[in-house]
């Protein structure tokens, strides 16, 4: 799980969701001045055509506020993805995906699951858990 610079932390579900239990990526937001408890918001939910399912890994932020995680499963070829989630610009009320890579291609790995680094040129990195 992560935090923002404003107190709301993010993080996934292996599970559940709308999508064929494919998993989440949420926000808890802390109580304003009458509430009482967090609140939560769903921002994406996984598993629906090719943009991967089952996300295990951490998220990270890049600088200008997207999300970045894998799923371990899902893709087009069925072995996880890399995916970035952005947040509503302009009038915009929804967070929107774009998968960055799909695992699972002859020679390639399958079933990332552990969270992505950024270096200082803005590369991401990481490892899978296997390959085909």
């Amino acid at each position: 799980m992560i935090f923002d610079l404003r107190g709301n932390l993010y993080g996934t579900t292996a599970g559940g969701g709308t999508n064929n239990d494919g998993g989440t990526v949420f926000e808890l937001s802390p109580p304003r001045d009458s509430e009482t408890q967090w609140s939560e918001r769903v921002l994406w939910n996984l598993g629906a055509s090719d943009d991967g399912a089952v996300p295990l890994a951490g998220l990270i932020f890049d600088p200008r506020g997207n999300l970045y995680s894998t799923t371990e499963t899902g893709g087009t070829n069925d072995g996880g993805t890399v995916f970035e989630l952005s947040p509503p610009s302009g009038s915009e009320t929804q967070w929107s995906e774009r998968v960055l890579w799909n695992f699972g291609a002859p020679d390639d790995g399958i079933e990332p699951y552990a969270s992505l680094i950024f270096d200082l040129r803005g590369n991401l990195y990481g490892t899978s858990g296997g390959r085909y």
